[in-house]
């Protein structure tokens, strides 16, 4: 299974209340033409600024056509709220990733409106199992991620990520910048693939080398 990390960050590699071209961000997603795009809930209700309720959408419809749009979310963050995504045009069906501590309301909540679900872990998603059934199961082949440090981090202290893609987006943060790479503890050495400018961003590709 092929792992591309993707992100938009600043000049000095933050995310922390970055202004994004959501536009950019997710056309260059779809280029990798990978099987899931995955994120975290934190990532995903950080995202969040006023959407529709869920009685101004069709709760069960899906884009087959579009990739998986998988999401952690063991503690149930996103009940109520994953409409919002199921509406994006960039999504397909979605999956949420669960644990087996995860509140049953929640869960009710995922089947009463066909959410597809996969429960591993105790209090926290075991992601390498989580991986395995995706592959086994939904025959994914190839994931996106797009997410904060944390997640980041556990994939490639587990050598997990194959390639690197970050948005660079024209600002500079300073003082207020959160590095997104600050809990990575192992050192990686990279091959730049691609250098691309696309209007006032630049496009930066890099395998990671195991």
């Amino acid at each position: 299974m092929k792992i591309i990390m993707h992100n938009s960050v600043s000049l000095d590699s933050s995310m922390k209340e970055l202004k994004v071209d959501l536009d950019t961000h997710y056309e260059l997603v779809a280029k990798f033409n990978a099987d899931v795009y995955m994120f975290g809930s934190i990532t995903a209700v950080d995202a969040i600024q006023e959407g529709l309720t869920e009685a101004e959408v069709d709760l069960k419809e899906v884009k087959k056509d579009k990739p998986y749009w998988v999401i952690i979310d063991s503690k149930g963050k996103l009940e109520n709220l994953l409409h919002i995504y199921r509406k994006s045009p960039y999504a397909g069906n979605i999956i949420v990733l669960v644990s087996k501590n995860t509140q049953k309301s929640y869960l009710k909540y995922l089947t009463d409106n066909d959410y597809n679900y996969i429960v591993t872990g105790d209090d926290f998603v075991d992601y390498k199992q989580a991986l395995q059934i995706l592959e086994e199961d939904y025959s994914v082949k190839s994931i996106v991620i797009d997410s904060g440090g944390l997640l980041n981090s556990y994939f490639f202290e587990h050598s997990l990520i194959d390639e690197i893609s970050l948005v660079i987006q024209p600002f500079i943060l300073g003082k207020e910048c959160v590095n997104l790479f600050r809990h990575i503890k192992t050192p990686l050495n990279l091959s730049l693939t691609k250098c691309e400018r696309i209007k006032e961003l630049v496009w930066l590709v890099f395998k990671v080398q195991k």
